[in-house]
């Protein structure tokens, strides 16, 4: 079984094909690679970048960042809340003070509230305030 690669630029492109070929050896039994002029190549095989396709990536970088950012604020808040939770168990068993969370379901212990729980009822209370 060959690799096909169409090597572009370069001042030895057969130096890099032997150097794909070494790697090849130690990493898949029968594979071999194999350079392919461009010329050689049908029309649609030599269209190597589709303008929609990097349209849509492009349209899409904006949303992954965010989805970056928002994840890793989220982690940072639940490491606080977990601090928040494990102060409040201390002073629960270190000094016998139980603290409790005011919720519209009644007081909940904040030394049992699992970091995401109370980092959602902190959303909630923050999205009423700014209503």
């Amino acid at each position: 079984m060959a690799m096909h690669l169409l090597v572009r630029g370069g001042d030895d492109p057969e130096a890099a094909v032997q150097t794909v070929r070494a790697v090849l050896e130690g990493l898949a039994d029968g594979v071999t690679a194999v350079r392919v002029a461009p010329e050689a190549l049908p029309d649609e095989a030599r269209k190597v970048v589709d303008p929609v396709s990097v349209a849509t990536v492009v349209l899409a970088i904006p949303a992954t960042v965010l989805a970056v950012v928002d994840l890793a604020d989220r982690i940072k808040k639940r490491r606080r809340a977990q601090t928040l939770v494990e102060a409040a168990r201390c002073l629960r068993i270190e000094k016998k003070i139980e603290m409790l969370v005011v919720t519209v379901d009644g007081p909940l212990p904040l030394d049992t509230m699992e970091p995401d729980q109370l980092l959602d009822l902190a959303t909630t209370l923050r999205d009423a305030a700014e209503s």
